[in-house]
């Protein structure tokens, strides 16, 4: 029997019911399991980023967990990265964070834990089988034109939420660059932004393509310093939301041909707490993270009196030499 499982980038979650499991991370290579000469089994570990989702479609075959469509997200990256381990579609589901065997007590746990350890199962046939199993109208074969027709429907749903995404980063490019007024349209699209996770990744290209050369994510070419400055000038109320208009800018602190570079950051404080606040405490260890901060701690949730006075604070010690 095949059912669909309910999202695993839902938050509604709390935890699990008894003690959770410490994850050991255990990135082996892929084994081929005892007793199934066709089946694979692997490790992998995923971190979560706030905000990012994990990526997964699942549904419920025969009481076990089944992989039936992948998305962006936070196994896209872990991919991209790992292609002796990459995660796939038709994969079984056999352990998360040590629990196996009970279905919602794996999929609660797939949905509150900053960590996760999967193990994994790829069961695979041979060409004479897939011949067979072709040539029968057999429940396997209806189970597998089933769980196509669920991939057909999620490849559907993910060109059309890929669409969403392109419109929302078209509507905060216009709030940053665009000359006002904008309508209530590009303030709503804006305000369900999220930055783009793969960046953690490609920060190096990405200053690159405005002219400044680092090394790595932490040193950058020139000989000169590179300063940054950021600043709150305003906040105003659009479409529902509180936005926090944040005046940016980036200058080398020598002569150089090239000039100052400026731009607007209008963003909600949601998104300043999981594609800023949140990020620099993931770089950083906790440690450093609050020997910078100690005294400018980031603002509170739901907008309290005081917010703006307090983000500026928070964004001071960003700024100098970047």
């Amino acid at each position: 029997m095949e059912r669909d499982l309910p999202d695993v980038d839902s938050t509604t979650a709390t935890g699990i019911m008894g003690p959770k499991p410490s994850p050991q991370p255990d990135l082996e290579r892929p084994q081929v399991a005892m007793g199934q000469a066709s089946a694979l089994e692997f490790s992998v570990v995923l971190q979560r980023f706030d905000r990012c989702p994990l990526g997964l479609s699942l549904a419920e075959i025969d009481g076990k967990i089944q992989i039936v469509g992948l998305g962006d997200g936070i196994v896209f990256l872990w991919n991209q990265k790992n292609e002796e381990r990459a995660i796939g579609v038709q994969d079984f589901l056999v352990e998360v964070n040590g629990i196996s065997q009970d279905v919602q007590y794996m999929l609660r746990e797939l949905r509150s834990a900053q960590v996760l350890q999967l193990r994994l199962r790829r069961e695979g046939k041979s060409l004479q089988d897939e011949e067979v199993a072709s040539r029968q109208d057999s429940p396997g074969s209806r189970k597998k034109n089933q769980a196509l027709h669920s991939i057909e429907i999620l490849l559907e749903e993910k060109e059309a939420h890929e669409d969403q995404i392109r419109e929302q980063k078209l509507a905060m490019l216009s709030l940053s660059i665009l000359p006002g007024p904008h309508d209530d349209q590009v303030w709503n699209l804006a305000a369900e932004w999220c930055m783009d996770h793969t960046l953690l990744y490609e920060d190096v290209g990405f200053v690159k393509a405005f002219g400044f050369h680092a090394l790595d994510s932490k040193a950058w070419g020139q000989v000169q310093e590179t300063r940054l400055e950021l600043h709150v000038v305003e906040h105003v109320e659009m479409a529902g939301h509180t936005w926090y208009i944040v005046q940016c800018s980036l200058q080398p602190n020598v002569d150089t041909s090239r000039g100052l570079l400026t731009w607007q950051a209008p963003r909600r404080l949601q998104q300043l707490r999981g594609d800023l606040h949140n990020r620099l405490k993931h770089i950083n260890n906790e440690e450093n993270y609050y020997r910078i901060f100690k005294d400018t701690p980031f603002p509170h949730v739901g907008g309290v009196p005081g917010t703006t006075a307090r983000l500026k604070a928070w964004l001071f010690p960003l700024g100098g030499p970047a």
